[in-house]
């Protein structure tokens, strides 16, 4: 058996040391203002530690199994079973990209049943060495992995993009081109001379950038050094067709996004300049009489009030813009011909596909104020049962937790609403680049002339 790499958190257990220790001092040091004992600090430290490092095992180690293979027996071992190679037929790559956490990462399926995931790359948790890369290489290459099946019309290439592009990350089934194209991509050619034969093609902007495009491993187009310019140039001529398109348009919800965000920066800055003459009223006199107190609260809920409905408004706006955007880029291509739609939309139209999909901000800008609010209440309803007043009944009591419960639940669905419309655009903006975004290959020049 050839193991392929370790587990990337064992590999990191002596930073998670570190960090459980570091959080346990400060969380330790806090218990003598809950518990009146003199034990309270060391054994808080204690516990504290022990808690920590065992939500960091369980985050970063329990994730990841032990990927081991033998080329000669056909079997891998995923953990503690074992599985013959021709079983491990679905591959799915998720990458994430989340509060400074960025991973890639591969997991095996077998149809028997287990599977594993192996790291392959990631900050601040590395992935596998490039030796095990390199293993891995040769594992996915003895492997009958098949193509997926799409639904959404998009390549495994497509879908990697569409992945990238989100916020937080995403995950596909893939198949085999992919994943050794990617690590191709990360190890380099296993040749010097592959370096030599990579095709290439300009792009609009002038530069050189490997190609590309939707079926790589299958026959797909291949321009000649010709064509490919020939296509450049359609590219700016494309360009220029759209900017003058756009440019007899008027959208009105450009003019009320305009005015609402700025309508919402004064509020903001209105608000920061009361609490800053409030902190130097009271700095330098060490008092604010009430008058001045109530106009500078009335300028902060006033600020806070004008500010919250603007933001609102301007997520309305920004929503009709963006849909606007929308709706003309589908208008110009459709009335183009399908050589068209080959090229793929002027950068210029296809940047509406760039900003979140319409209707998404405003949904999730009151998904996020529901849900504050019905979070802040379920936690004020045990506060309010364990003091000695009876602030509220039991029966409000009881219904002030089945709304907040119901109202939190109904925000959740709005964040993966908008999550899943999010995506559609993300497959969208791909579908409509076309080779804008994965342009075909370009035959190398002396195989041009060989031909001739």
């Amino acid at each position: 058996m050839t193991r392929i790499g370790r587990n990337p958190g064992l590999r990191r257990l002596p930073l998670a040391i570190v960090v459980s220790a570091g959080g346990a001092v400060a969380i330790g040091l806090q218990m003598p203002r809950i518990f009146d004992a003199p034990s309270a600090v060391p054994i808080g430290i204690a516990v504290s530690f022990v808690f920590l490092l065992v939500l960091i095992f369980c985050a970063a180690v329990l994730p990841y199994g032990l990927l081991s293979w033998d080329e000669r027996a056909g079997t891998a071992t995923f953990g503690r079973r074992t599985v013959p190679l021709a079983t491990i037929t679905r591959v799915v790559r998720s990458v994430s990209a989340a509060g400074g956490v960025v991973s890639i990462v591969y997991r095996f399926f077998s149809t028997d049943g287990p599977s594993v995931r192996v790291l392959v790359a990631g900050r601040p948790m590395k992935g596998i060495d490039q030796e095990a890369l390199t293993e891995l290489r040769r594992f996915i290459r003895a492997l009958p992995i098949v193509e997926p099946p799409r639904t959404d019309g998009l390549t495994d290439e497509q879908s990697a993009v569409v992945d990238a592009m989100s916020d937080v990350g995403g995950r596909s089934s893939v198949g085999k081109r992919l994943l050794l194209e990617e690590l191709e991509a990360i190890l380099g050619p296993e040749h010097p001379s592959d370096l030599m034969n990579t095709p290439q093609m300009p792009t609009p902007g002038g530069t050189l950038t490997p190609a590309a495009h939707a079926d790589a491993g299958k026959a797909g187009p291949v321009l000649s050094a010709q064509e490919a310019t020939a296509l450049a140039e359609q590219w700016e001529r494309d360009d220029r067709d759209a900017a003058a398109y756009l440019a007899d348009k008027r959208i009105a919800a450009a003019i009320v996004r305009r005015v609402f965000f700025w309508v919402t920066v004064l509020a903001v800055v209105v608000a920061a300049g009361a609490i800053v003459a409030g902190v130097v009223i009271e700095t330098t006199h060490g008092w604010v009489d009430s008058d001045t107190n109530d106009l500078l609260g009335i300028a902060l809920v006033g600020c806070g009030v004008v500010g919250g409905l603007s933001y609102f408004g301007w997520c309305a706006a920004a929503d009709a813009h963006v849909r606007r955007l929308q709706a003309l880029g589908r208008a110009w291509l459709d009335s183009r011909d399908l050589e068209q739609r080959t090229r793929g939309l002027a950068p210029e139209l296809l940047a509406a596909w760039t900003q979140p999909a319409p209707g998404t901000r405003l949904i999730r800008a009151v998904c996020y104020v529901t849900a504050s609010l019905s979070g802040l209440a379920l936690i004020a309803v045990p506060v309010i049962i364990t003091t000695e007043e009876d602030i509220l009944t039991p029966a409000a009591l009881l219904w002030t937790t089945i709304i907040a419960i119901v109202v939190l639940g109904l925000s959740i669905v709005g964040f993966v609403v908008t999550a899943r419309a999010r995506r559609e655009a993300r497959q969208q903006f791909v579908l409509l680049a076309g080779w804008r975004l994965m342009p075909p290959k370009v035959e190398p020049a002396a195989e041009v002339e060989g031909a001739g």
